[in-house]
């Protein structure tokens, strides 16, 4: 079992501190009040971690709403994701894994997708203009022969 306070439980955040002990109520009215989602401590450990390790899918899907990133790693490479999977959380796990689904395929969207939506529309009008232009030529070509 992995424990993200053990190596540094003297450096424990209020979010972090929320988070583990699964205050729903408190996380929120923390990130509400303008705290970085994605604080870590010594360790590098976020509050998604502290979440994360004890299972609670509530917590965890308020975090990833408000932005924590979910690929973020401990000094020792360490995910939340590694977290939830070591202490057998499988509503954390399939919670976290539909994160990285839907973030991953957003990402793939962006990638591909919005240089190619940016440049079509003007593509399209060329195509038009061009079209337009051949059937008025083409008119003008008839009526003059």
């Amino acid at each position: 079992m992995y424990h993200v306070e053990s190596a540094a439980s003297q450096d424990i955040t209020a979010l972090l501190a929320a988070a583990r002990d699964g205050l729903l109520e408190v996380v929120t009215a923390i990130l509400d009040a303008g705290a970085e989602v994605n604080q870590v401590n010594r360790i590098g450990a976020t509050a998604l971690m502290a979440a994360a390790q004890n299972g609670h899918i509530e917590v965890v899907n308020a975090l990833i709403k408000a932005g924590a990133d979910i690929h973020h790693s401990t000094h020792n490479g360490i995910t939340a994701l590694h977290i939830a999977k070591a202490n057998y959380c499988t509503g954390v796990i399939s919670a976290l894994e539909t994160a990285h689904a839907a973030q991953s395929q957003a990402t793939h969207y962006a990638t591909h997708h919005s240089k190619t939506t940016a440049l079509w529309p003007m593509s399209t009008l060329v195509v038009i203009a061009a079209f337009i232009y051949m059937l008025r030529h083409a008119a003008n070509d008839s009526t003059h022969s």
